[in-house]
Parts: C-alpha cells; sequence; structure tokens
C-alpha cells in the first residue's frame, strides 16, 4: 500500500516516528514538506491518519467514499491544523478509502 500511494500521489519522504512508548511507532508520508498521512500498525491492521482542510474533506465527501467513512469525516474533531480523520484499515477497501482521502488531501 505504502509503494502504491508514493506512486499515485507522489510520496517523496517516508520517515518514522514515535513520540512516546505509549503511541508507539507511526509511518509518515510526505509530499514535499505536507504530511500526507500517518500510518500506525496494530495488531492485524493499521490506523491512516490525516488531518483535513475544508476543501478536503468537501473534496473526500464527493470523492465517493463509503458511508462509513463518510460518518468517521462528519463525527472527526475539528482542529486548527484541519478535521482529524482516522481510518482503520482492516482490508482492501479500507486501503481504497486512505488512497481516496491521499487523493483528496493532495488536491487541496
Amino acid at each position: 500500500m505504502v509503494a502504491e500511494l508514493a506512486e499515485e500521489n507522489g510520496i517523496d519522504m517516508q520517515e518514522w516516528n514515535t513520540y512516546s512508548k505509549k503511541a508507539g511507532w507511526s509511518l509518515r508520508l510526505k509530499h514535499k514538506d505536507c504530511v500526507i498521512v500517518n500510518l500506525s500498525p496494530h495488531r492485524g491492521c493499521f490506523t491512516a491518519s490525516f488531518a483535513l482542510g475544508d476543501k478536503a474533506v468537501q473534496a473526500a465527501r464527493q470523492s465517493g467514499l463509503s458511508p462509513q467513512v463518510i460518518n468517521i469525516i462528519d463525527e472527526a474533531k475539528r482542529y486548527a491544523e484541519g478535521t482529524a480523520v482516522r481510518v482503520e484499515v482492516k482490508g482492501i477497501r479500507d486501503v481504497a478509502s486512505v488512497k481516496r482521502l491521499a487523493a483528496a488531501k493532495l488536491e487541496n
């Protein structure tokens, strides 16, 4: 999935980060200086975290995402950096959602 995101969205930097033992590690995927997505591994799945601006949220809503992911966006907390969207990735459908969210972030 990381290779596909990099190829499709021009990801040119990958860096592993940890903020604390409790938080664990995450892989930050960037395009130039912009963080596109943080991927946090868990047992059997991982979480994709986005900070989406208002235009990216609107683009994501119109990108054909599943009603479940639209609901995640609608219920997400808003911060100064953007809307904090977190998608648990367990299968192929979830990967497709992450790709759409990454594209919405990059285009807006």
